[in-house]
């Protein structure tokens, strides 16, 4: 009698703890689902720049920076948001950083000529 209470007692232990286990690996799974990837940083950050919200797309492109650090974009949107704020010198030190990530990047060399125009004016 106390053998089968025993190895009920145990069984139930098992069940709670893979269950225990199940939930937090659904848990963990579920907060990858939701998590912001660098392309919605960088469509949010397109947005940003066009309703000149300077510090929402400072912080947008620091963020698709971090999750994807060999991606181009992030310095072309930063460098697009700097030339607006007719920041030149900065402007063409993020495009000059997104050529460095995509060197076969013709809009990055045209940025890059356009800002070089402005920095000679």
């Amino acid at each position: 009698m106390a053998n089968q209470k025993t190895k009920e007692i145990v069984s139930k232990m098992f069940v709670f703890i893979f269950g225990f286990i199940f939930l937090g690996g659904s848990f963990y799974q579920l907060a990858g689902m939701f998590a912001v990837t660098p392309d919605q940083h960088i469509s949010r950050a397109e947005t940003q720049i066009q309703e000149q919200d300077w510090e929402a797309v400072r912080e947008n492109i620091a963020a698709a920076k971090e999750k994807a650090p060999q991606d181009y974009r992030p310095y072309l949107l930063e460098g697009q948001a700097l030339r607006y704020q007719n920041q030149y010198a900065k402007a063409l030190a993020a495009f000059e950083k997104a050529a460095e990530k995509d060197s076969a990047n013709s809009a990055v060399y045209e940025m890059i000529g356009l800002t070089q125009l402005q920095l000679e004016h």
